[in-house]
């Protein structure tokens, strides 16, 4: 895996249910043909004409922690894992997935962070975690619901 990617825009809307995936791709294998590469689109990023291999993400833990600042230090808004709960590890297909549920998403402190932006960061643990790495982060715009569902 490589250096961490920044990605913000996410938002978490009160009383709705949170749900992002992400694909953790292994730049240490050889790529491979991408079925649907079209020539005429060559500005297009996601046309390349090789692609990455899906990260094996097998024996791999997830963490991740929203902050209302983004240092460890900050207060915690939710915190999500693979064995606490919010983060599905689908291994083969490399991918990641970030939920929470609408019942947790109307409550505190999620309810009172409504109207800023949370700092978060997610890490994938293997089973030696000395090597856990960092592959994501940035903010995420939490969005107080007007209507009361």
């Amino acid at each position: 895996m490589t250096a961490a990617v920044e990605l913000n825009g996410w938002c978490i809307v009160t009383g709705q249910d949170f749900r992002e995936s992400i694909f953790v791709k292994d730049t240490t294998l050889p790529t491979i043909p991408n079925p649907d590469y079209n020539e005429d689109c060559t500005e297009d990023i996601n046309n390349r004409k090789e692609l990455y291999q899906a990260k094996d993400l097998t024996d791999y833990e997830a963490k991740m922690d929203i902050r209302d600042s983004n240092t460890v230090a900050g207060n915690l808004i939710k915190a999500l894992g693979t064995i606490s709960g919010g983060i599905t590890i689908t291994a083969l297909t490399g991918e990641v997935e970030i939920f929470i549920d609408n019942s947790e998403t109307k409550i505190d402190p999620i309810l009172s962070a409504a109207g800023s932006d949370a700092f978060y960061d997610l890490f994938l643990i293997p089973l030696a975690p000395e090597d856990n790495q960092r592959v994501l982060f940035g903010t995420i715009q939490i969005i107080g619901a007007v209507t009361n569902v």
